[in-house]
């Protein structure tokens, strides 16, 4: 099972290692004030999408801060780090800032931030968010007002789209998981297309996964054979959504590859339900790296990511129903 984490860094130089701000050429790019007539800013690669990614954590940080439930403060933290990442991402593919304001649909204030926008695109129950960044302007929400607003993160619509993003969807990917799975959290339910009737994984990304799934696998029997009373049957259905995702998983995959059932390591030793418990957690973590890891690499408009996505969000539902703290930026960041 792969082992290393994938660290997103975004520095002052803005080099970020996901390709997104490269730029091929000598193209021109203006200064945000510059008025020179019949020459036109380079966009940056993906641009569209970051921006629209950049307003859809916006919206759901705001939401978030207004929704009365125990873990609204953490998950209005993690989309406003992740609203700073995607700023940062646009400030130095060159956007200017008054496109990163239309893109959120209010003005910019005196002070250069802009407020964040009101509609998130979907229902949320019969009050829009109307509030700015730490400010709020209407009643609390619903948790599964939030959850919806979280799922609609993997509409289909939406899910096709990210299909056809370039270098941008590595980190875009990351955004939708982490929304997808805090929705599932927060007591919604996912509406996911049927699996794909026909083989659409490549035979390296399907061994990957599905190697990674099997090797859970064994560090769960591994540690309900070590574990007793409710904490076993936590494990032994736990046990049972993994084999049923392999299942789902070896449907896509090209025909006839197999897995070997030997060989597996745990990730530490388990010699009881504490250290049980702990390898089970390292194996949740490493599985959603492996089926993420290889998102940003395929083909644009693949069928292979809506089965990967959902595999990831499940993936993730069950590490932090298990302990793991929920990541901002799954496959990316601890």
């Amino acid at each position: 099972m792969p082992s290393r984490r994938l660290l997103l860094r975004v520095t002052t130089s803005g080099a970020l290692a996901l390709g997104v701000v490269a730029l091929g050429g000598c193209r021109i790019q203006l200064e945000q004030d510059a008025q020179i007539p019949f020459i036109t800013r380079t966009l940056m690669p993906d641009e569209s999408a970051l921006l629209t990614a950049y307003r859809q954590v916006s919206e759901l940080a705001a939401l978030a801060a207004r929704t009365n439930s125990p873990d609204a403060a953490v998950i209005a933290a993690r989309h406003t780090r992740q609203r700073a990442v995607l700023e940062q991402l646009l400030r130095d593919g060159g956007v200017p800032d008054d496109v990163m304001t239309r893109a959120l649909g209010v003005a910019a204030s005196t002070s250069g931030t802009a407020a964040t926008p009101g509609a998130t695109g979907v229902a949320v129950g019969s009050t829009a968010a109307s509030t700015s960044a730490g400010t709020t302007s209407a009643g609390p929400m619903r948790p599964d007002d939030l959850a919806t607003a979280e799922l609609a993160l993997v509409a289909p619509e939406r899910v096709r789209a990210l299909a056809d993003v370039g270098p941008a969807r590595g980190i875009l990917a990351a955004i939708t998981v982490h929304g997808a799975a805090t929705g599932i959290r927060l007591g919604g339910t996912a509406s996911w297309p049927a699996d794909p009737t026909t083989p659409v994984l490549d035979q390296g990304t399907a061994t990957s996964v599905l190697t990674a799934l099997a090797g859970l696998g064994y560090v769960i029997d591994l540690a309900a054979a070590r574990t007793a009373g409710d904490s076993r049957s936590t494990l032994v259905a736990l046990a049972a959504r993994v084999r049923d995702r392999e299942r789902r998983l070896k449907a896509v995959s090209p025909a006839g590859l197999a897995v070997s059932p030997y060989g597996f390591r745990s990730p530490a030793a388990v010699t009881d339900a504490t250290t049980g418990h702990a390898a089970v957690q390292t194996a949740l973590a490493d599985l959603i790296d492996a089926t993420l890891n290889p998102v940003a690499g395929l083909p644009v408009g693949s069928p292979a990511l809506p089965p990967l996505l959902r595999a990831a969000v499940e993936s993730l539902v069950d590490a932090t129903a298990y302990g793991q703290s929920m990541p901002t930026f799954p496959g990316m960041t601890p």
